[in-house]
């Protein structure tokens, strides 16, 4: 039970879109908790999302706690139930705007009305609210809800250019783990491919909502006439003798396939790669503001027998099952070539449409330049602006594959997917480089989009070794691929398993890369990225106190203009006559300055700064934060003052 009155509530991202597609992700189980009815709302066509999470005294909020909106009237404009994922509480909580056309009836927010946050705290039937409110919705076409960031900040960061983004990316994205019977086959005939392929992701829209995943890994196998991988030979060895030609329709359909390799390794999130397009469109087209997602593509012929040669005992146990059964065979995958590649390229116009309008393309990045390697190198690449919502394609084979997909198609004119073509030849734009080395940060630095991996296998996972990891986000490559971008759960009952994870610093979904962006705003990424946010809730009321005890008035707005130089102007709202403090700080929380220090009549307040300290000596550029407090109210936010 929960018994705190401190609410810490991490807002991990911020989207917008229509009700009506909000819907699937209010289904939390097959029995859906009891809302509050102080958080009882009417929906509109008007809303935007909040991605959260939540706790109370530090300790994530349980399932069946709610979190809820309310505008400066009181009215909820939206409420969401706390759910319990990865031992993380978090909300999807979906703010509506008014409708104009229902004249007096309030239903949500205004373009000009300031909001509050408020939880449930179920095990305690009590409510916890925000010491403040906030304004922010901005868009009531529900277009966009923008928190607290001035559109100053906002069109500062979307100037980035996407060499200039750093994200973390996921390997062999779709793979799940042979089942426990199978690996422990696996196991004992070949135990060194057990340990490496015993890992499994997440969903893609799991990977893309809650670790913020923006590049991802799919490998594809032609089957142009469907049913080539509907033989599982490892379901033969487990004893599974009725699963060795499963029933699973998707396998018969002809189309490209997703799975690691034939036979023993073949479990997977999305069967197809039109399954996966269609998961990975769907998703976009739900959070249209999301950071550009790479996807890179490796297409594959191996099969078992390709992995005889490395495990010798695996063809001696497969010899001898198929003495005992003659009637087993292992799946011979169809050799891939510029046909596969062409039905790849198919199957993407079939979900993304021909005009390709939601994807980056080589054509995209070119312009006018006469190469494409010429543009990348001028740093060319669209801004952050510009590809929000986007979908950029890779392939990661090189060789012939590679030759033939660029042959007649000079700069890759007219192609969907970015190739790994060596530097110095018009279609090089994006390098693979799994190694973190030196040379990543010069390519980077020469402007190239660069991805390496942090982690090999499973064996950072077991030993805990983050070197590799720690060498690799700093070499500025733009997307970390790795298998653990969240701890392997077995770390908490399993000794042989470490908690080494990868993310950015802060766990954020973005930031500006460390080599390639501009420094002098690397200290806004978490904020301004991302839209992260921490709210700390202070007040306990029960439902009946909810009218006397709702904060309204005050309100710290952000300073304008912001970046700023030489000065600055700030303003805020006082509801009752309070005594008031307005202080400077560095980022280190040095106090720098103090500006009000009186008390002050109600009403809006406004105080200009001239960028010097306590003695009237200019500060340097930087990031600075500045904090009201009136009684027991405080707020702090973020500014910059530019060089």
């Amino acid at each position: 039970m929960k018994n705190g009155s401190e609410i810490s509530l991490m807002l991990g991202k911020i989207q917008s879109q229509k009700w009506k597609i909000c819907v699937p992700f209010c289904l939390c189980g097959l029995i859906l908790p009891q809302q509050p009815d102080l958080f009882n709302h009417s929906p509109t066509a008007f809303s935007a999302v909040i991605l959260g999470q939540a706790t109370i005294d530090n300790v994530p909020a349980e399932e069946g706690d709610w979190v809820g909106v309310f505008d400066d009237s009181g009215s909820c404009a939206g409420a969401a139930e706390v759910e319990f994922i990865d031992d993380r509480s978090v909300f999807i909580l979906t703010i509506y705007g008014d409708d104009p056309a229902t004249g007096e009836i309030d239903e949500g927010l205004t373009d000009s009305e300031p909001f509050t946050l408020q939880i449930y705290d179920s095990s305690a039937s009590g409510f916890q609210i925000h010491g403040g409110s906030y304004w922010g919705w901005q868009d009531t076409q529900g277009k966009f809800l923008n928190l607290f960031t001035p559109d100053s900040i906002l069109n500062l960061v979307d100037s980035l250019r996407l060499n200039q983004l750093q994200v973390i990316g996921s390997h062999n994205s779709y793979h799940i783990a042979p089942y426990d019977t199978l690996l422990g086959v696996i196991n004992v005939v070949a135990p060194d491919l057990a340990w490496t392929i015993d890992y499994t992701h997440l969903t893609l829209e799991e990977q893309f909502l809650y670790y913020g995943i923006r590049q991802i890994e799919l490998d594809i196998y032609r089957d142009p006439l469907g049913g080539l991988f509907a033989n599982r030979l490892g379901n033969w060895l487990t004893g599974h003798f009725e699963d060795v030609h499963p029933d699973i329709p998707d396998l018969y359909k002809p189309g490209l396939k997703i799975l690691h390799f034939p036979d023993i390794d073949f479990d997977t999130q999305h069967l197809t790669f039109s399954q996966a397009l269609e998961a990975l469109k769907n998703w976009s087209n739900f959070y249209p503001r999301h950071v550009p997602i790479f996807v890179l593509i490796e297409c594959k012929s191996d099969g078992l027998e390709d992995y005889f040669d490395d495990y010798p005992a695996l063809e001696d146990f497969i010899e001898t099952m198929q003495g005992i059964d003659t009637t087993l065979v292992y799946i011979e995958p169809i050799p891939f070539d510029i046909a596969g590649l062409e039905e790849a390229e198919a199957e993407i116009r079939n979900i993304f449409g021909d005009s390709l309008s939601g994807i980056i393309t080589p054509d995209m990045v070119r312009g006018n330049y006469e190469t494409l390697e010429e543009a990348v190198l001028d740093g060319a690449w669209p801004t952050l602006g510009e590809s929000r919502g986007k979908i950029l394609f890779g392939l990661d084979n090189g060789g012939s594959l590679m030759n033939d997909y660029i042959s007649g198609y000079p700069s890759l004119s007219g192609r969907i997917l970015f190739v790994e073509a060596i530097p110095g030849t018009p279609e090089a734009a994006f390098l693979g480089m799994n190694t973190p080395s030196d040379e990543i940060t010069e390519r980077v630095s020469e402007g190239y989009l660069v991805r390496t991996r942090s982690d090999t296998d499973t064996e950072q996972a077991r030993t805990g070794d983050t070197s590799q990891r720690d060498v690799a986000l700093a070499s500025g490559a733009h997307f970390i691929s790795t298998d653990y971008y969240r701890p392997d759960p077995r770390h908490e009952s399993d000794t042989t398993w470490t908690d080494y994870s990868v993310r950015l610093p802060g766990d954020y979904f973005a930031r500006v890369n460390p080599v390639s962006g501009p420094q002098d705003i690397s200290s806004l990424e978490f904020d301004l990225v991302n839209f992260n946010m921490i709210f700390d809730f202070t007040s306990t009321m029960d439902n009946k106190d909810f009218e006397l005890t709702f904060p309204v008035g005050i309100f710290l707005h952000q300073n304008f203009p912001n970046p700023f130089n030489p000065s600055t102007t700030f303003q805020y709202d006082l509801p009752i006559r309070s005594h008031v403090t307005l202080v400077i700080y560095d980022i280190l929380g040095e106090e720098v300055t103090r500006l009000v220090n009186t008390t002050q009549d109600a009403g809006s307040k406004t105080i200009r700064w001239n960028r010097t300290d306590i003695h009237g000596k200019p500060v340097s550029a930087g990031v600075y934060l500045y904090q009201i407090k009136t009684g027991k109210f405080s707020h702090t936010r973020k500014m910059i003052l530019l060089k």
